[in-house]
């Protein structure tokens, strides 16, 4: 479990900026302060997030130890650029805290049985006509430090490689 196993849905995308996605492959997810964490995004116009939507989930299985798991709803904040952000509660980093410590001791023991993965699932509506969205783009960033700047995941990626047609059809409405 040395490495984050990073789930963006529909990745794939030529838009993904290695040097970022290099970082997050070299970080000890069992090491990293979830308070430190945040996940920015840059839409187009006429999608946007669902309330409450963003949620980090984290999975581990160990064969003598069994599963642990949790979700966890990051909170809208802004990054230092001014895009959304959503980030940990004091509360919900120290419980992902909590885990990571019982996960690293799992690994310690048994680091080929201990495996695990770490994503972030974001809801997604929309406030015009699908069809409008076919040349759209949008950027996904990512922080491991609230005081500096988020690095770019995905820049300026074709929604229609992220998301299929049909998809953009059913997402609800933006309230």
């Amino acid at each position: 479990m040395r490495h984050l196993v990073l789930l963006i849905l529909l990745a794939g995308c030529g838009s993904v900026v290695p040097r970022t996605a290099m970082m997050l492959n070299a970080m000890n997810p069992l090491a990293t302060d979830p308070a430190a964490l945040a996940v920015s995004v840059d839409l187009p116009p006429g999608l946007g997030i669902i309330d409450d939507s963003v949620i980090f989930a984290a999975e581990a299985s160990n064969p003598d130890r069994g599963m642990r798991s949790g979700d966890w709803v990051l909170f809208e904040d802004r990054d230092v650029e001014g895009r959304p952000s959503y980030r940990f509660s004091d509360s919900d980093a120290a419980e992902l805290r909590n885990l990571q410590s019982e996960i690293a001791i799992w690994e310690a023991d048994d680091p080929r049985g201990t495996k695990g993965s770490f994503s972030v699932n974001i809801g997604v509506c929309r406030s015009v006509p699908a069809a409008t969205l076919a040349d759209a783009r949008g950027s996904l960033f990512i922080s491991m430090d609230p005081d500096e700047p988020p690095m770019p995941l995905v820049r300026n990626g074709p929604i229609n490689r992220l998301v299929d047609a049909d998809t953009l059809e059913v997402l609800p409405p933006c309230s």
